[in-house]
């Protein structure tokens, strides 16, 4: 059986919190983040070009491009101002919903084309006779190759209910076809399971979003019931997610009591996640690789370091932070490194991942990968 991994965009970001602040004077745990009245100089320079400058200009995205590089100064990646149009897509992101046509779409950077890769059953997209393996060439009717896949994609969604003109060169005929779709709310699931090689479960978890602690343990329920012998998690391609969802999968399958992962923040005040119920008594293996980030590599450490299971694939991506976003009352947001996270044996993993048991390399169209996951719980 070959993998089939399915994402839009890969989260490397663990957000532990969400919280509202006043933009004139902001207070948390006792420090104050914003000050009242704000810095005079900016203000000063928004007065200069309101006077001076001779033409008009749009304050908006000026006054954003400020905040944005007064936080990129940091050079942290994973530290970012966002607008409240960023702040709505990555909410929705985090959530497993938006709101579009239904189609999961990447760069083929081969030939710089928008590939469809998958379409959702029932979706607007699917009514409109899209199939997976059809190139988007236009969005409104304005040209888009693979590498505008960002503003492609953000054309392509919208308020539910709305138009959206789109060109589709067909796969089956080679012609393109001019496409009026009516948007809906659409909602990504983030797991896949089945049964391999007989009695052996397999989920595939695709991101750590708001449903997936839910839709894990429906599907585990579901396996259970079929007296599986062991047990797949495949994490490749997993960008990471919210730690409450990497939390409740890890509770299903450590024995109670055991740290799932700790974080240090500036102060060095730590903060310890632990399993808080005995989980299944399943032979594990967690399939990783080099896109497993964030989330996904508490998951891998969680397991290696408790002996609970097998790490097989790749080396992890490495991103060992956390980060909090804060909202503000114009809806816009700053998402800012907070914490170092540790694996439970004190392991900082940021830029160095983690090391599989078995290192497999994917070989052309067989996924090896998984055919020694099976090997290992056949054996075990």
């Amino acid at each position: 059986m070959n993998s089939k991994k399915i994402y839009t965009i890969a989260l490397t970001v663990i957000i532990t919190a969400f919280l509202s602040f006043m933009t004139s004077s902001a207070f948390y745990n006792g420090k104050l983040l914003i000050k009242p009245g704000g810095d005079s100089r900016i203000n000063s320079v928004i007065s200069v070009l309101d006077e001076y400058y001779y033409e008009d200009y749009n304050k908006e995205k000026a006054y954003n491009a400020a905040l944005e590089g007064y936080v990129d100064s940091l050079g942290d990646p994973y530290t970012e101002y966002m607008t409240q149009k960023e702040l709505e897509e990555f909410n929705e992101l985090i959530n497993s919903s938006y709101c579009g046509i239904g189609v999961t779409v990447q760069n083929n950077t081969d030939e710089d084309v928008l590939l469809i890769i998958d379409v959702f059953d029932d979706s607007p997209a699917q009514k409109a006779g899209i199939e997976a393996g059809d190139i988007i060439t236009k969005v409104k009717g304005v040209e888009y190759k693979g590498s505008q896949l960002e503003d492609a994609t953000s054309n392509i969604q919208g308020e539910e209910g709305t138009e959206v003109e789109i060109t589709v060169l067909k796969k089956s005929t080679g012609k393109e076809v001019d496409l009026k779709i009516i948007r809906r709310s659409i909602t990504v699931d983030s797991i896949e399971s089945e049964i391999v090689d007989g009695n052996i479960g397999y989920v595939a978890i695709s991101q750590f979003s708001t449903n997936t602690a839910m839709e894990f343990a429906t599907q585990m329920d579901e396996l259970l019931e079929k007296d599986i012998k062991g047990l797949i998690i495949d994490v490749r391609d997993n960008g990471g997610g919210i730690t409450t969802a990497v939390e409740a999968v890890a509770d299903s399958i450590l024995p109670k009591g055991d740290v799932i992962y700790y974080t240090a923040d500036k102060h060095n005040n730590k903060r310890y996640a632990k399993s808080k119920i005995d989980g299944i008594d399943l032979p594990v293996v967690i399939l990783a690789n080099e896109n497993s980030a964030s989330a996904s590599e508490i998951l891998v450490g969680a397991v290696k370091d408790n002996n609970r299971g097998v790490i097989v694939g790749q080396k992890t991506y490495g991103k060992g932070v956390v980060q909090q976003l804060i909202t503000l009352t114009d809806n816009t947001a700053v998402k800012v490194t907070v914490e170092k996270y540790f694996t439970p044996n004190g392991n900082y993993i940021h830029k160095k991942g983690i090391e599989p048991d078995y290192v497999v390399e994917l070989d052309g169209n067989v996924d090896t990968q998984l055919e020694k996951a099976i090997e290992i719980l056949k054996n075990n």
